[in-house]
């Protein structure tokens, strides 16, 4: 069969799959309903670039100051937004879009490096590599990133590796949007810079137009931003400085070696031609082969940057997956050319299996998060939210659950933690004839706010969840004279 139609069936399969599990999440997460939110809150002022009436358990001094968050999610959600409208559909396709275009990036980035047969397996690995198939469902900065990083590499190979003009100034402008989509996308500019250096031998390179109007069009791109951070920070890239921080208290400490832990659950079996790439990359590589100096310096930047952070999380090394599945293309065709008659047979039975682990991996995908996202605390969440959004248009709603609650009702909210000790005068004194709302949630909010709550006779509870036994969500409406 032709490539080009194993492309479209493999693009066709992919989407699907992203799209399954992008319609599948009964209950968005934290971190997709900020940027959801700020996105929101953007169509009404583009220059509002804060946590305004939810917040976002910001530890910092400035509690509205929203610029650790990379901007071009929320800005290319405000545009789906004034579109569309308040469309969940159009969310949920937004995301899966993005990553399957990644896919096609992918293709001609490996063909333009090596051959049409790498890049046909590379894409293929990339369409069902486990990492990406998840988080290409979830409303996240990482796939954008990802595949914005992608396309900045193919303008690069294209702009100063093939030295066609016009691409070096489009390598400028999406190396811009890639920071924007996700800041760990800066490190890759040392990789470019490393690169050139290498290819040219001196620092030249640095003063030819091609170079020079390449990073004029970036800092061009960025200065907006560049100038909402001194406004907001009075600093520059003060933004960055807050992202640092933002890093420190988030989330708990975890190894150095964790990627390397859970490399299974993340890449499933194409670890292992994962593997026989990397050394045949090494052993192959010298400094004239600026395809694999590319991949190795791609890996070795984004693994390097997030291995040094207190807090990992598996899709904190999605950036790299292009890279990595190039080099799983390779060790697949390793595998593969061998001229012995048995090894040929044992080769060929690898890659049966290959097929058939990848198959089951992403079923297993499939029904996980079925299981984790259908629980009856979604549901109940989600029905309160249902609820809440039903009530006066200047409610105001104490929940720990601020972002999420926020986005599925657009009703100002408060941290339910924040002041609870003293409440009814918080409310008295900020709220006077304001509907009030209480939101508890078990496990997101402590057992003494639901006691509190119960002993507080201003507080009547108007929803519980479930209705009998252990209770997962309980609203009450607050009324002075109840």
């Amino acid at each position: 069969m032709d490539s080009k139609k194993i492309l479209i069936i493999v693009l066709i399969l992919a989407f699907s799959i992203r799209m399954f599990l992008s319609f599948t999440t009964l209950l968005k997460g934290w971190d997709e309903t900020v940027y959801a939110n700020l996105g929101w809150n953007l169509k009404s002022n583009p220059f509002n670039y804060e946590f305004k009436y939810w917040g976002d358990k910001n530890l910092d001094e400035c509690w509205s100051c929203a610029g650790f968050r990379a901007p071009l999610l929320p800005y290319s959600i405000m545009i789906l937004y004034s579109v569309f409208g308040n469309s969940e559909i159009i969310l949920n396709l937004f995301m899966p879009i993005i990553g399957t275009i990644g896919i096609v990036l992918l293709y001609l980035l490996a063909k333009r490096m090596f051959n049409e047969k790498i890049a046909l397996v590379s894409a293929i690995i990339l369409a069902f590599l486990p990492l990406h198939v998840m988080f290409s469902g979830k409303f996240l900065t990482d796939v954008y990133a990802t595949t914005l990083i992608t396309v900045t590499s193919l303008f690069f190979w294209l702009g100063f590796i093939e030295n066609k003009f016009k691409f070096k100034l489009l390598f400028g402008l999406f190396l811009a949007l890639s920071f924007l989509a996700r800041y760990i996308s800066v490190v890759m500019v040392p990789v470019y810079l490393l690169l050139m250096l290498i290819r040219e031998r001196n620092f030249r390179f640095l003063t030819q137009k091609g170079t020079v109007l390449s990073f004029v069009i970036f800092f061009l791109v960025i200065s907006p931003w560049l100038l909402y951070s001194y406004n907001e920070y009075n600093n520059p890239i003060g933004f960055l400085l807050h992202a640092k921080n933002a890093a420190s208290y988030w989330g708990d400490t975890q190894p150095w070696y964790f990627f390397f832990q859970h490399s299974f659950e993340s890449y499933s079996i194409f670890i292992i031609p994962f593997i026989f790439g990397l050394f045949d990359s090494i052993r192959k590589m010298n400094l004239k082969k600026f395809n694999y100096l590319l991949i190795l310096f791609w890996i070795l930047a984004i693994l390097g940057f997030s291995i040094y952070f207190n807090h990992k999380e598996e899709r904190f090394l999605l950036t790299l997956t292009p890279a990595f599945s190039i080099l799983a293309a390779i060790g697949i065709y390793k595998i593969l050319d061998v001229k012995n008659r048995k090894l040929k047979i044992i080769s060929s039975i690898f890659m049966v299996i290959v097929c058939i682990v990848v198959i089951i991996s992403l079923i297993v995908i499939s029904l996980i998060g079925l299981k984790n996202i259908y629980t009856e605390k979604d549901f109940c969440i989600l029905n309160s939210t249902k609820l809440l959004k039903g009530t006066e248009n200047n409610s105001i709603i104490f929940t720990e659950l601020s972002s999420v609650i926020y986005h599925y009702t657009h009703k100002e909210n408060h941290f339910l933690t924040h002041g609870f000790e003293d409440i009814d005068t918080l409310i008295k004194e900020n709220y006077i004839g304001r509907p009030v709302y209480a939101l508890w949630i078990k496990d997101d909010t402590p057992q003494y706010i639901k006691d509190g709550l119960d002993a507080n006779k201003n507080f009547k509870p108007i929803y519980k969840c479930p209705n009998e036994g252990l209770e997962l969500v309980v609203v009450c409406n607050y009324s002075i004279n109840s």
